[in-house]
């Protein structure tokens, strides 16, 4: 199973669950084949031998990254930080003990 497609039909049967339409209003105002949806619709919420349920789930980064280098120093880097001044901070404390 492509996750490119899965990831496409995940975000579709959520879509339509919040719309509050039918699936064939859903797929008619998306262009969408019906048939396809719901093709898709039972794959994916297809119960399995142990009676779990497949969700699909998309990450997402995290807004903060915590580095711990030994019991005294952490460092906590925001999303968008400079990979590079990280690394030379690093190396510098490395260096320091």
């Amino acid at each position: 199973m492509s996750e490119d497609k899965t990831k496409y039909w995940g975000r579709h049967i959520a879509a339509w669950q919040r719309s509050g339409l039918s699936q064939e209003r859903y797929c008619r105002s998306n262009k969408i084949a019906k048939s396809a949806f719901g093709y898709w619709y039972r794959k994916l919420n297809k119960k399995n031998v142990n009676g779990l349920v497949q969700v699909p789930v998309t990450i997402t980064m995290a807004a903060a990254i915590e580095v711990q280098i030994g019991s005294n120093i952490k460092i906590k880097v925001q999303q968008g930080f400079d990979p590079q001044l990280l690394k030379a901070i690093v190396e510098a404390l490395e260096v320091r003990s």
